[in-house]
């Protein structure tokens, strides 16, 4: 979540963000959302839950007990992890990117974590 939206939420509850988000009154809100989502959110929403069922994706939320301690100590940390397997209850190690990489860092990324998951990291 950008750093936008944790200032947006610090100063909201999520029911009042999505309020703002329907009602004609907040164009910045809408206009965040309208470049990644379609007009509706909800129905957004179910199609990415959707996907995940089909592809054994878990997802887990910032407000979720599940979601990582130390995670949540960065600056904006993401509001939403994806995860294929579970989570290791012992010290673990994220790969953590950006929607848009260039082919370079999408490369470096991917040898890193394979490099890791040969050390059982």
């Amino acid at each position: 979540m950008s750093s936008g939206l944790w200032h947006l939420y610090a100063k909201n509850d999520p029911e009042t963000m999505y309020n703002e988000y329907v009602s004609e009154d907040d164009k910045k809100v809408q206009e965040y959302y309208s470049q990644w989502y379609s007009k509706s959110p909800l129905e957004e929403a179910d199609k990415i839950i959707a996907l995940c069922g089909k592809m054994n994706i878990t997802m887990i939320s910032y407000w979720d007990d599940e979601y990582p301690a130390l995670l949540k100590e960065i600056a904006y940390p993401p509001a939403v992890l994806y995860i294929r397997g579970t989570l290791p209850q012992k010290m673990c190690l994220a790969v953590v990117g950006t929607r848009n990489d260039d082919p370079q860092s999408a490369s470096i990324a991917e040898k890193l974590s394979g490099m890791l998951t040969q050390y059982d990291i």
